[in-house]
Parts: structure tokens; C-alpha cells; sequence
């Protein structure tokens, strides 16, 4: 049997955090070599092949920079980083011969949603997006209603939001024009959604070359989601 992958977190207090450091812990093919917070040293990620960052907004850029210079692969699930600094981390991944990746949503259910939205774009003429979090959650709007606007030729004042309590993650597509109106809509009821493809995407990272955008290029699916 191969030596498990090892994995390093930064983010570990977080909702998220903790809960990938159990499902890491659960997985046998993954080794969990190192956890840290924000603003701990990172020291006890050096060695590591793999690192999931699950920070907060607007760290996912830096971190991911950083994470190359040390050598490390990033799989940054962090909100806020835009397809232009995804491509940047693309760029520099492939000069220094590592990969990762970049994913606004761990989910396979939305990534479902994406797809079905890709099939429907273009056939009616008007679209919008409405995504609404947790009220912890700052940026708005979330990375991956960007990646839904995106995806669909929209531009951000195509997307409401919406923060709220007791909620995880609600994202809806709506097509409309005429008398016809058609509604998609995904539900995250709780974190154990995100396990699936946060495991599938450090996986991935061992491996890739460069940095993928979205969870539908890291499984090779057809979202066709633009950068």
C-alpha cells in the first residue's frame, strides 16, 4: 500500500477547518502532517506535499503564493480569490512545477447545479443569481455565485445576496423571458457536503499540473466555467 499523502491545514479553528481535519484523519489515504490557525507559524507545514487553506476572505491569494514559494501545493477553499489571481497562481504553480488548485465550493451537489445552469444558459433571455450564507460570512458576493456569473456571462450586478442566520449555503439560478420562468437551486444543509470534494481536490493537487479553477476542472467535468 503507498505512503498516505500528507496534508497540511491552515484554518484549523474554523467551521470548516475542524471538520476537514476529521475527514482527513478518516481518510486512509491521507495523512494530516500539520495544522495551523491564522496567525500561527507555519513552520509545521514544512514537509508536507498538500496544503488546504480555509482562512477567511481575501487570504487565499497570499496564502496560495506563499504556500508555492515553500514548495507546498495549495488547494485553497478559502472565499474571494477571482478567476484573474487564480490564473496568477496557475502562472507561477507551472514556472515552479507544482500544482493545486483553487475551489470557490467543495460541493458536488452544486457543481451539479452548475452544470444543469450551463445547459440552460442562452436559451432564455434573462438570468439572475441569488446566493445567500451564514451571517459570519463577509464577502459577499460569495465566490462561487462569481463563478456562477462568470460561467453564465454575467456581470456582478447580476447577483443578490443575502446573509442570513441558520444558514450554510443557498445558491439559485433563475432563466426567464416570456411567459416561461425556470428556477435552479442548491442547498447546503451542513458541511458534510464539502467532504467529497474537498478529499477529491487534495488528491488531485498531489498530482496536477498548474492550478485548477473550480471543482468541475478538478474532476474533469464540463462546467465550462470561463477564467
Amino acid at each position: 500500500m503507498p505512503e498516505p499523502l500528507k496534508v497540511a491545514l491552515i484554518g484549523r479553528e474554523g467551521r470548516l477547518g475542524r471538520a476537514a481535519c476529521d475527514w482527513i484523519r478518516g481518510d486512509e489515504e491521507l495523512e494530516l502532517f500539520g495544522a495551523v490557525d491564522v496567525g500561527d507559524s507555519w513552520e509545521a507545514l514544512r514537509g508536507a506535499c498538500v496544503a488546504l487553506d480555509v482562512t477567511r476572505a481575501g487570504l487565499g491569494l497570499p496564502h496560495g503564493e506563499r504556500l508555492l514559494e515553500m514548495g507546498l501545493r495549495p488547494v485553497i477553499g478559502t472565499s474571494g480569490v477571482s478567476p484573474a489571481e487564480a490564473a496568477a497562481l496557475d502562472h507561477k504553480a507551472k514556472e515552479l512545477r507544482l500544482g493545486g488548485a483553487v475551489v470557490p465550493n467543495f460541493s458536488v451537489g452544486f457543481l451539479a447545479l452548475a452544470s444543469a445552469a450551463n445547459a440552460a444558459k442562452g436559451r432564455l433571455p434573462s438570468a439572475s443569481i441569488l446566493e445567500a450564507h451564514h451571517t459570519q460570512k463577509v464577502d459577499a458576493p460569495s465566490g462561487t455565485s462569481i463563478q456562477l456569473a462568470n460561467q453564465l456571462q454575467l456581470g456582478l450586478e447580476g447577483i443578490t445576496s443575502l446573509r442570513m442566520e441558520g444558514l450554510t449555503a443557498v445558491h439559485e439560478v433563475r432563466f426567464w423571458g416570456g411567459d416561461d420562468l425556470v428556477t435552479l437551486r442548491h442547498e447546503s444543509r451542513g458541511l458534510q457536503g464539502f467532504r467529497d470534494g474537498l478529499l477529491m481536490s487534495l488528491k488531485y493537487a498531489a498530482h496536477a499540473d498548474g492550478v485548477a479553477y473550480g471543482l468541475g476542472e478538478v474532476l474533469g467535468e464540463a462546467c465550462n466555467v470561463q477564467p
